[in-house]
């Protein structure tokens, strides 16, 4: 055991599901449990403005190795664009740079959201984390200095208008990672020719975790000042929605290890699942999350071997 597991209060592993209010940022969140339950490691996997709220999912200890794997996942937003104003930072936070008058009917709004659907492409925000020469955007924006963002493709699932009550748009939005909320209201208000700016977000989903799942902060102060975190926390191998296989209890050392596995290793590995390059979730005969996986070709007669890629249990 290291020396930070040694000084750890929190040792448990999973994933908490934390509804952030406004005016904190996700690190502050997140630097608030660390203080509160003293954990070996802790994480989030997807950033939300300070301004917004709702679903930020936090990684504990050997959990914090899959952030990555859940940026990838869809996310699902409610939001307010607020037409007639345009604002430096495409947000409610930023300072007003132009005014202009809102002449625009429902049925004009919801034939400009039509131009957001599908595959399009989105210029980043100057106000973003996004890096550039190792400092975010937005120091560098801040300080006067000119900031210039090439555009990225990003995919718009759904994009519903839930009520027009001018000069205010809510709306409901499923979109791929990278996504920017606040440059689809700041370019959905230029398509409508009056401009416009996110007054309000709130995430409520992040791939499979949904704010039904959330706690507010004081319920994850109050449940870590009952020592039963823990028992909210969920497991790894849950978290995860791959398809899994149980490791043989003798080949158990050889995960923790990184070294690759027979296929007749493993318990519980579908037909449907024999394929090169299938990503796999091990599990111990407990349930216990040890290793992602995947599935590489052998030179023997069963072609197929597996590839531990990422090790949680050592």
């Amino acid at each position: 055991m290291d020396r930070r597991a040694k000084e750890a209060d929190f040792t448990a592993d999973g994933l908490l599901v934390v509804d952030k209010p406004a005016g904190i940022s996700s690190t502050g969140v997140v630097n608030q449990i660390k203080k509160l339950t003293r954990p070996i490691k802790i994480g989030h996997a997807g950033t939300l403005d300070p301004f917004a709220t709702g679903v930020l999912v936090l990684c504990f200890n050997q959990a914090t190795k899959l952030a990555g794997y859940f940026l990838d996942q869809d996310k699902v937003y409610e939001g307010v664009l607020y037409l007639g104003q345009t604002t430096d930072t495409q947000d409610v936070t930023g300072e007003v740079l132009r005014r202009r008058p809102v002449k625009v009917s429902p049925e004009e709004i919801e034939q400009a959201a039509g131009l957001f659907r599908g595959a399009i492409s989105q210029k980043p925000p100057a106000y973003s984390a996004l890096k550039r020469d190792g400092e975010p955007l937005y120091k560098k924006a801040r300080r006067g200095e000119e900031v210039l963002t090439d555009p990225r493709e990003v995919t718009i699932h759904s994009l519903e208008i839930t009520a027009v009550e001018p000069p205010r748009v809510s709306f409901t939005v499923r979109c791929s990672k990278g996504t920017y909320i606040r440059t689809l209201a700041h370019d959905w208000g230029a398509a409508l020719g009056c401009g416009g700016h996110l007054e309000a977000l709130r995430r409520i989903a992040s791939g499979r975790f949904t704010i039904e799942q959330a706690l507010l902060l004081g319920q994850v102060e109050a449940t870590a000042r009952r020592e039963r975190l823990a028992d909210r926390l969920i497991p790894p191998a849950k978290a995860l929605d791959w398809p899994g296989a149980v490791v043989r209890e003798e080949a158990v050392v050889k995960v923790g290890h990184g070294q690759t596995l027979a296929s007749n290793e493993l318990e519980g590995l579908a037909p449907a699942h024999l394929k090169v390059g299938q990503r796999l979730k091990l599990t111990d005969h407990e349930g216990r999350l040890l290793a992602l996986a995947e599935l590489t070709p052998t030179e023997e007669a069963q072609g197929l071997a597996v590839r531990p890629i990422k090790v949680l249990q050592a």
